[in-house]
């Protein structure tokens, strides 16, 4: 398997670094029923909760639905897509599509990831397109390759088309499960089905095993290219956010989806084809919409002549002024509306599309009962570890159990309490308060409380159920002025109320591994790590996260995350890596990325942004970070002998202060340091001066900032 991990530039651009072995390991594929896989002479089949798993006998090469003796493999084809026959190793061996010009469809901007049978594409919409002087593509347009050359187009009139009618919704998976993950590019669904399904519907739907779904609404038109979170529907884990894709909605009456592939073997769902686009919705002058309804087609008249499919120059836009295209048009009226003053302005057949940027934290609700629910279930290793099997139920499971609260009695499943008692104590899990009137759990809205809401101030917050997610964007101002962009090495937080770039290696919470450790087997209940949310630093013993897959039950989780590449170096400031879901039903795969440093005090610290899995994030034992590697000569680098600053141990070089002097993102903030080194002291503070007053002169600052309180809080103490 191929591990990215790709850190972000001032500039916003990635940089890939590839970890790879060249043997690589032939997935099983999944289906109703034995008699779905190969033929039980060629075939094994693995009986699962309401499916089976097909993988081929020894001597036998495939995925289990197509198996062939290894014979015949060097004079026919016999491995499964992604793969070749090596005549001498006497396997199938992964094909890299991405050194390959016609197998790689990734976007010009766009980075290509090599995986085990498949690749992904790391979206870059920040990146110039084209060659040198050129810029990046608006947001109505993305990067796309269109007759050889690099160039912004619209995907509306660029697009390759699937069927949407063998993946609805309403559809029970039955027979051979197909798959998605090779889709990679701008598509469009027709037939029955013609856009993604917003919202849950659980497994073993839409043809396939864990389907994804959409996790937020479509976006009108005028809205341009706008990323929407998918939602995988597990077994194990019911219903949460998986990637993020770019949807955009098309003056054609339809919309247009950019998949980056996948690792997992399932599809995207589909429904009804009810769901038209509709214009920008200007919440506040309704009388004025109808004048915007004639803008959709006027501008989209010019690009037509690349399109690879004409017909979306039909347009029946004439229905764009009813917002009724499903019951999430109610959602985006969200309370933070009030502080944008940017929808005061009317829009005059531009569509204002700057009302829809995400860099304003709003929030929005994506599912159909927020108001109204009952609160999620939690696993356990066995029934004992319910609350009693008075007041709750246990539903047994492969190697765990699923623990909920009885009728009449309110909780999770761990806890439950008599319902009778709720008026006068707390009775609902985390996330939910109790509601007299109607006698329920109802989720907090922890977007709309300044003090609930943990999200960086230019990340957007996005409300569920119990909880809340982090929807990032470095590219946003960090603060008042319009160029305080933050550098890689550098995050927007909220220090003592006022929003700044700040070092995240001192500015960070602290969270035990030792409890997390990949060597520990899931016992008792499976704790949760679901609202960690904004920089943490791993102590004691697992000091870090564990890289790669180590499977389910384990890291005293369900079904835990673990980081899918390596950690970076000292010097390569914030890095996405992506995170591994270790899944019980479907292995091991890709989920949501996070952001990762590596700090000078030896240590690492990742920023998290919430979750929908009631899992946790998997520890491995005390990596210590090491120095950039400079392709250059050492002696041209500014730091002097990088190899002594991170061998340190961090338990003997760690400094914390005082926990008094938390004056950090949050109150529960711990603000530690590690650094002494002079050099490191002096850059610190010439940035920091640099910031406050605009200095240009970078001498004698140790001895002009030693007595300025805000540096000395982004400094080191010893500084």
């Amino acid at each position: 398997m191929f591990h990215a991990t790709a850190p972000l530039s001032a500039t916003g651009q990635f940089s890939v670094k590839l970890l790879s072995h060249p043997i690589a390991e032939i997935h099983s594929k999944y289906a109703k029923s034995c008699s779905d896989c190969n033929s039980t002479t060629t075939a094994n089949c693995a009986a699962k909760s309401g499916y089976v798993s097909c993988s081929c006998k020894p001597g036998y090469v495939g995925d289990g639905w197509n198996c062939t003796l290894m014979a015949f493999c060097d004079t026919r084809p016999c491995c499964p897509d992604g793969y070749t026959w090596d005549t001498k190793q006497k396997l199938c061996v992964d094909i890299n599509e991405c050194a390959s010009p016609t197998l790689n469809k990734c976007s010009p901007t766009d980075t290509c990831v090599n995986q085990n049978g498949t690749y992904l594409c790391n979206i870059n919409r920040k990146a110039p397109c084209g060659g040198p002087g050129s810029s990046s593509c608006t947001s109505d347009h993305d990067c796309l390759r269109i007759s050889g050359a690099a160039q912004c187009a619209d995907p509306c009139y660029n697009y390759q088309q699937v069927n949407g009618a063998n993946r609805l919704a309403n559809i029970s998976s039955t027979g051979r499960f197909p798959t998605d993950r090779n889709l990679c590019g701008w598509y469009r669904y027709v037939g029955t089905g013609s856009s993604l399904k917003e919202g849950c519907v659980g497994p073993l739907k839409c043809g396939s095993l864990e389907p994804y779904t959409l996790g937020g609404s479509h976006p009108k038109i005028g809205d341009g290219i706008q990323m929407m979170p998918l939602l995988i529907n597990s077994v194990a884990s019911g219903c949460y956010n998986g990637l993020n894709i770019s949807v955009k909605a098309c003056p054609g009456g339809h919309y247009v989806y950019k998949f980056s592939g996948s690792l997992k073997f399932d599809v995207y769902c589909t429904g009804d084809t009810t769901t038209t686009p509709t214009t920008t919705p200007t919440t506040t002058t309704t009388t004025t919409t109808t004048t915007t309804t004639t803008t959709p087609t006027t501008t989209r008249t010019t690009t037509p002549s690349t399109t690879t499919t004409t017909t979306p120059t039909t347009t029946p836009t004439t229905t764009t002024t009813t917002p009724t295209t499903t019951p999430t048009t109610t959602r985006t009226t969200t309370p933070t509306t009030t502080t944008t003053t940017t929808p005061t302005t009317t829009p005059t057949t531009t569509t204002t599309t700057p009302t829809t940027t995400s860099t304003t934290t709003s929030t929005t609700k994506n599912t159909d009962e927020d108001t109204c629910t009952k609160g999620h279930t939690q696993y356990a290793k066995s029934c004992s570890d319910c609350n009693s099997t008075t007041t709750a139920n246990c539903a047994a499971k492969s190697g765990y159990v699923s623990c909920s609260c009885k009728h009449g009695y309110v909780g999770d499943g761990l806890n439950c309490t008599i319902m009778e008692f709720c008026d006068t104590r707390p009775c609902c899990p985390d996330g939910y308060t109790w509601d007299n009137k109607r006698k329920l759990c109802v989720d907090i809205d922890e977007c709309a409380s300044p003090t609930l809401n943990k999200c960086s101030p230019t990340d957007t917050c996005v409300n569920q159920n119990g909880t809340f997610l982090c929807n990032r964007n470095r590219n946003a101002p960090c603060g008042r002025s319009e160029d305080s962009h933050c550098t890689s090495e550098h995050d927007c937080l909220r220090i003592s109320g006022e929003t700044q770039c700040a070092d995240p290696c001192y500015n960070y919470q602290q969270i035990n591994g030792a409890n997390r450790l990949a060597n520990i087997s899931s016992t008792g209940r499976f704790p949760t790590d679901r609202n960690l949310c904004g920089w943490y630093r791993y102590v004691g013993t697992g000091s870090s996260l564990k890289e790669g897959c180590v499977g389910p039950l384990k890291c005293g989780s369900l079904e835990p995350y673990t980081l899918g590449g390596s950690h970076p170096k000292i010097g390569d400031g914030i890095q996405i890596v992506p995170l591994l879901i270790n899944s019980v039903a479907s292995g091991c795969y890709n989920g949501p990325n996070i952001l990762v440093k590596a700090c000078p005090g030896g240590h690492y610290i990742y920023k998290f942004s919430g979750s929908l899995k009631f899992d946790v994030y998997c520890t491995g034992e005390t990596t210590t970070p090491t120095t950039t590697p400079t392709t250059t000569t050492p002696t041209t680098t500014r730091t002097t002998t990088p190899t002594t600053t991170p061998t340190t141990t961090t338990p003997t070089t760690t400094r914390t202060t005082s926990p008094t002097t938390t004056s950090t993102t949050t109150p529960t903030t711990t603000r530690t340091t590690t650094n002494t080194d002079e050099d490191t002291c002096t850059k610190c503070l010439t940035q920091c001066w640099r910031l406050g007053s605009g200095l240009k002169d970078g001498s004698s600052l140790v001895s002009q900032l030693l007595g300025d309180s805000q540096c000395s809080q982004m400094c080191p103490p010893s500084c």
